[in-house]
């Protein structure tokens, strides 16, 4: 496992000894509005924290804490993930970002996501990535968007009957934005 870092930002795989900061990331209620609905009880919080865990053991890869570089401040999570919830998305592998609503509107989300995305491509050699979300979820939709993706198909998933919104990106897609915000370098 390793870090990979921004200007301002580290992303740190998330591990066990991280616990105590993931379970409190999860109680905030605009990280979880669109995923849980409402905050996970710390059990749940921990169980999926085990989920990511073994997800790292498993592909040595997986979601990312990001901590602010200058305060050591944990405001999100960042990750690029084998598909489990549709499946039928690999070989594609799935990208996604949540930040506090402190980080909101200072392009925080997308500059964790630069080197995400970077991973996917350049180390894992993924054929295209995927965004999968919400459709009432206007931020991941922009997010998206901003990385490249556009919009695929709807999905329903499995086992809970939601409606989810799928957006893909190549790497022909992602270099383009690249160059467009001056990130080749």
């Amino acid at each position: 496992m390793s870090e990979m870092g921004t200007r301002r930002l580290v992303l740190t795989p998330w591990t066990a000894e991280l616990a105590k900061d993931f379970v409190a990331l999860l109680a905030r209620p605009e990280l979880v509005r669109f995923g849980y609905g409402r905050p996970p009880t710390p059990s749940m919080a921990l169980g999926r924290l085990s989920e990511i865990v073994l997800e790292w053991e498993t592909n040595g890869f997986g979601a990312y804490a990001i901590r602010e570089r200058e305060s050591g401040v944990i405001g999100g999570y960042a990750g690029v993930h084998v598909p489990q919830t549709i499946p039928e998305l690999a070989p594609l592998l799935e990208v996604g970002v949540r930040v506090v609503a402190e980080w909101w509107g200072k392009a925080l989300a997308f500059e964790a996501m630069v080197p995400i995305m970077n991973f996917a491509f350049e180390v894992l050699n993924a054929p295209g990535v995927a965004g999968v979300f919400l459709p009432a979820n206007t931020a991941a939709r922009n997010m998206n968007q901003a990385l490249g993706m556009s919009f695929h198909s709807q999905v329903v998933r499995p086992g809970t009957g939601m409606l989810l919104e799928v957006h893909r990106a190549t790497r022909d897609d992602w270099q383009d934005v690249k160059h467009r915000h001056g990130l080749e370098g």
